[in-house]
C-alpha cells in the first residue's frame, strides 16, 4: 500500500515558501517526532543510501509497478544497481500516484533533494537523524609549545575510516565514499577489531618493497586505492580509536592516550600483517625534541610528523589538538638586531631579527637556554653573522612584502658569510 504523503507533502512546502534558515529548522523541530517525515528526510539526504537515478532516466510507463510502497521501492534501488527494468518499474510507481505533488516528491526523493533550501546540517540541528561522515582533522603547528605532546609519524597515504559493527567492517574515504575491493584487508580488519562496534581512523598504504620514499608511495597508494576490481598489497595504519557511538553521536571523551592504549591492545593482540600501528616516538614538551625527530625522518624520505596533546578527545573536525609538523625548508640569513624575550626569557635573549628580502624576520624558536644567553650576552659576536633558519613556507603581507612563516633557529654558518634563499 503507497504511503499517504499528503501530510509529507504540506511539510515540505512549508519549509520551501520559509525564507530565513533558523524558521526552516524550526519547522523540522516542531514536526521532529513525524515519523513519515523522519522517513522521507533520511532516505533523501543519507549520502550512503544511494539509488543510481537521474533525472533524465525517470519517465512515466503505464502498468502496475512491483512495489506497492514508497520505501520497499527505495530500498530495492538502494541494494541495486540500477538497470532498465527498475527504471520501468520506477515509472509505474510514479504513474500510479494520485496527484502530480506526490509525483514530484517522489522523484525529488529518488533524486535526493527536496528543493526546499535544507541540508543535513539543518536536518541534524532540528533532529539529530542522519549519521555524518565527520573525522578528525590536524592543523598546522605554529611552531609553540605549552604542553606535552605525543609525537608520532605522519603518513603520507590515503585517509580511511573504517566502521566495524556486529563483526562488519567498511572503509570510508575522507569524502566519505565506500573503498570496495579490499577484500584481504576488510578479513584483517574484522579479524583484528571485529568483536566490538568501532572507528578505527588511520591511513593507507601501498606495501614498500622497493623502498620508496613518501611522494613515490603515496603514487603507488593512489594507483591501488583508485583501480578498479580487487585491490591487493595494501596496509593499514592505524593511529586512532573511538567507540561507533561515538562516532554516530560526534562525542568522544577519552583523551588520547587512553585511546592510543586500546588501539595498542586490539593490535598488538592480534598480530595481523596487514594492520600496523603509526609509530608514536616519544612525549616531549621540548620544541628542539620536535625539530631533531622531524629533521630525521625527513632524511629518511618521509614527510612529517604530528603532535597529539595529550589530555584531548577525538573531535569530529579540524582541530589544533592535534598538529600537523611538516619539514621545513631552511635560508641562510644575516642577522641585524636582537631582542629581549619576556616571561622566562625577561632578561635574555627573546629573538634574532634576520633580513629577509626588504623584510626583517623575527626568529624566536629553535634556541636552547644556554645559547639564549649566549648571544645576549655576546650580541657583538653575533651581529651581522649567518644564521640558517628553518621554516614552513614563504609568506606576503599586505604591502607585498614577503616573509617567513614559523621560522625556527637551526645553527650558526660561521663557515660562510652570504646570504642564501636556496
Amino acid at each position: 500500500m503507497i504511503e499517504n504523503l499528503q501530510e509529507i507533502i504540506n511539510i515540505i512546502k512549508q519549509v520551501r515558501n520559509t525564507s530565513g534558515t533558523n524558521d526552516k529548522i524550526n519547522i523540522l523541530k516542531r514536526n521532529k517526532e513525524n515519523e513519515l517525515l523522519r522517513k522521507v528526510l533520511s532516505y533523501t539526504y543519507d549520502t550512503d543510501l544511494k539509488f543510481g537515478v537521474q533525472k533524465r532516466s525517470i519517465k512515466e510507463y503505464s502498468g502496475e509497478s512491483k512495489w506497492s510502497s514508497l520505501f520497499e521501492m527505495l530500498d530495492e534501488l538502494a541494494n541495486s544497481n540500477i538497470n532498465d527494468n527498475l527504471k520501468k518499474n520506477i515509472g509505474r510507481f510514479i504513474a500510479n500516484l494520485e496527484t502530480d505533488d506526490e509525483k514530484e516528491l517522489v522523484t525529488m526523493i529518488l533524486l535526493k533533494d527536496l528543493k526546499c533550501g535544507i541540508n543535513v546540517k539543518n536536518i541534524n540541528k532540528a533532529m539529530n537523524l542522519i549519521v555524518t561522515h565527520d573525522i578528525q582533522l590536524g592543523s598546522k603547528w605554529d611552531g609553540t609549545l605549552n604542553e606535552d605532546v605525543a609525537v608520532s609519524l605522519k603518513l603520507d597515504g590515503i585517509r580511511c575510516t573504517w566502521l566495524i559493527q556486529n563483526g562488519k567492517a567498511i572503509a570510508k574515504t575522507r569524502q566519505n565514499k565506500v573503498i570496495q575491493g579490499m577484500n584481504e584487508l576488510t578479513e584483517a580488519m574484522q579479524e583484528v577489531f571485529g568483536d566490538k562496534d568501532l572507528m578505527v581512523d588511520g591511513e593507507l598504504l601501498a606495501l614498500n618493497q622497493e623502498g620508496l620514499d613518501s611522494k613515490d608511495l603515496f603514487k603507488k597508494t593512489s594507483a591501488i586505492v583508485n583501480s578498479k576490481g580487487v585491490k591487493k598489497d595494501l596496509t593499514f595504519v592505524a593511529f586512532d580509536i573511538v567507540p561507533l557511538e561515538d562516532y554516530i553521536n560526534k562525542s568522544n571523551d577519552d583523551y588520547f592516550l587512553d585511546r592510543r592504549r586500546k588501539l595498542v591492545m586490539y593490535v598488538e593482540s592480534r598480530n595481523n600483517e596487514l594492520v600496523q600501528l603509526a609509530p608514536l616516538y616519544f612525549i616531549t614538551n621540548d620544541i628542539n625534541d620536535i625539530n631533531e625527530k622531524l629533521n630525521e625522518v625527513v632524511a629518511e624520505g618521509l614527510e612529517g610528523l604530528m603532535l597529539n596533546k595529550l589530555n584531548s578527545p577525538y573531535e569530529f573536525k579540524r582541530t589544533k589538538s592535534l598538529l600537523k609538523v611538516k619539514a621545513m625548508s631552511t635560508m641562510d640569513l644575516r642577522v641585524v638586531a636582537f631582542e629581549e624575550g619576556n616571561g622566562a626569557n625577561e632578561g635574555t635573549l627573546g629573538a634574532v631579527v634576520v633580513k629577509y628580502k626588504d623584510n626583517e624576520v623575527k626568529v624566536g624558536s629553535g634556541w636552547t637556554q644556554d645559547m639564549r644567553d649566549e648571544v645576549w650576552n655576546n650580541q657583538d659576536k653575533y651581529l651581522g653573522k649567518i644564521l640558517e633558519v628553518q621554516y614552513f613556507e614563504v609568506t606576503t603581507n599586505e604591502e607585498g612584502k614577503e616573509s617567513l612563516r614559523f621560522p625556527v633557529a637551526k645553527g650558526w654558518r660561521f663557515d660562510k658569510d652570504e646570504e642564501s634563499y636556496e
